[in-house]
C-alpha cells in the first residue's frame, strides 16, 4: 500500500492518532478506550470497520480482528453477514510457482508445554498437533488427509495415530480413517449409551452395536468360532 500522508490529528479522532491516507479509504491508528491500539478502516465520515483491536486483561493480552471486545488471547470474528462464520488459512511454506509437493505439510497448530527443560519446545514439549498432509498434486487441485499427532514419552517426535482423507490405501477409493491404536468408544451417562452403526448413502442401517447386541443386513462370517446363546441354547 502507497501512503500519501501520516497525519497527526485531534477533535473528532483520538488525539494522537495516524492517518493513513490511500485512495478514498482512510485507515486510522489510535486509542478509543484506555490501553488500547485500535486500528479502523474509514469507508467515509460515517462508516468505519475495526480491522485490529490490541488490549490486556490484567497482564494478559488480547488481540481481536474484526471485534473491539477480544474473549481470548486472540480472537477473530468475521463482521459480513453470513452462514460462513469466521475462516482461518493456513498455507504450505513453498513458493507460489511450487505449491506443494506430495508428503508436504499444509499447515499445522502445535499444542505445547511451555518449559526450558525440554531442548526443542515443538518437538519434545508438544503434546498434541492437528496438521494436514498434501497426498498427490495435480492440475485440477490437490489431494490430502487431516492427521493428529501424540506425542508419547521423551521422543523427539510425536506418532500420527489418526488419519482421515481420500484413497489413503489401496481397496479404499473412497474416504478413510486409519487409527493406529486402539478405539475406545465410552457411554457418557448411565443412560446415554454409545452406538456403532455403518449405514449406506440411503440412511440405511447396514451394521449396529449396541450394549452388546450386533444386527446386520447381510451374512456375518468369521475364519474362527462363533459362540454365543440362541433362545436358552448354545452353538
Amino acid at each position: 500500500m502507497l501512503i500519501d500522508n501520516i497525519i497527526f490529528v485531534s477533535g473528532s479522532n483520538p488525539t494522537g492518532s495516524l492517518l493513513f491516507y490511500s485512495g478514498k479509504d482512510v485507515i486510522s491508528l489510535g486509542s478509543t478506550q484506555n490501553n488500547s491500539i485500535d486500528a479502523k478502516l474509514h469507508r467515509s465520515a460515517s462508516s468505519t470497520i475495526d480491522l485490529l483491536f490490541i488490549t490486556a486483561s490484567g497482564t494478559n493480552a488480547r488481540v481481536g480482528i474484526g471485534t473491539t471486545d477480544p474473549k481470548s488471547n486472540f480472537d477473530f470474528k468475521d463482521t459480513q453477514d453470513s452462514t460462513q462464520g469466521t475462516e482461518l488459512i493456513l498455507r504450505t511454506a513453498r513458493s507460489s510457482t511450487t505449491g506443494a509437493l506430495s508428503g508436504d505439510e499444509g499447515g499445522s497448530i502445535n499444542f505445547t508445554i511451555d518449559s526450558g527443560s525440554f531442548n526443542n519446545l515443538k518437538t519434545s514439549g508438544s503434546l498434541a498437533k492437528i496438521k494436514t498432509k498434501v497426498t498427490s498434486v495435480g492440475t485440477g487441485g490437490t489431494e490430502g488427509k487431516l492427521v493428529f499427532e501424540l506425542s508419547k514419552g521423551a521422543g523427539p517426535e510425536g506418532n500420527d495415530v489418526f488419519s482421515y482423507g481420500f484413497n489413503q490405501i489401496s481397496g479404499f477409493n473412497l474416504y478413510s480413517q486409519i487409527q493406529t491404536a486402539s478405539l475406545l468408544i465410552k457411554d457418557f451417562t448411565s443412560t446415554g449409551y454409545s452406538t456403532f452403526e455403518m449405514r449406506d448413502n440411503s440412511d440405511n442401517t447396514k451394521l449396529s452395536i449396541l450394549q452388546g447386541s450386533i444386527t446386520a443386513s447381510g451374512d456375518i462370517s468369521s475364519s474362527g468360532n462363533i459362540i454365543g446363546t440362541i433362545n436358552g441354547g448354545t452353538f
